[in-house]
């Protein structure tokens, strides 16, 4: 597939997150991490995997509208920092360290631990591809909560 493109339609915005642009369409090469989610093919693990970090935060999300898969996306992706997370999520820092207290009490996770914040970051970035790969399947958190962020404005295609 190297020096093959894929087009997209839309935009991906690139919060720090995602390696892909807003282009019409990108070489194979420059797909970064995606290129392992094309390769392996297995939609049904990459969803396994990434639902055994993100599925208990879509949960509580849904019950509670609390925007917590949206708070720990942008504070992954910005070196875990309160400050640059509060300003991109335009809240209030002590709203983010509650929400990132919130999600460490839920999923037991200690977010000090580079492995812990690679699993999940992983795992956003799983949902970034079956969103381009299945355009049309379950997302777990909406285009309202990344647009809130800053990190993802307007959902990608494939053609």
């Amino acid at each position: 597939m190297a020096g093959t493109f894929l087009r997209l339609r839309g935009s991906l915005h690139s919060g720090g997150s995602c390696q892909l642009s807003e282009k019409n369409s990108l070489a194979f090469d420059e797909l970064g991490i995606y290129r392992l989610f094309f390769r392996a093919g297995d939609t049904a693990l990459l969803k396994k995997m990434r639902d055994e970090q993100l599925l208990l935060l879509k949960d509580y999300d849904r019950a509670h509208h609390a925007h917590l898969l949206s708070t720990l996306r942008a504070y992954l992706f910005h070196n875990n920092s309160l400050q640059q997370t509060a300003a991109l999520t335009f809240t209030h820092r002590n709203t983010v360290n509650y929400r990132m207290n919130k999600i460490k009490e839920l999923t037991g996770s200690d977010f000090t631990d580079s492995v812990v914040c690679f699993h999940y970051m992983l795992a956003f970035y799983m949902e970034d591809y079956l969103r381009l790969h299945e355009p049309n399947s379950e997302k777990l958190y909406t285009a309202h909560s990344l647009e809130r962020t800053g990190i993802c404005r307007i959902p990608f295609r494939a053609l």
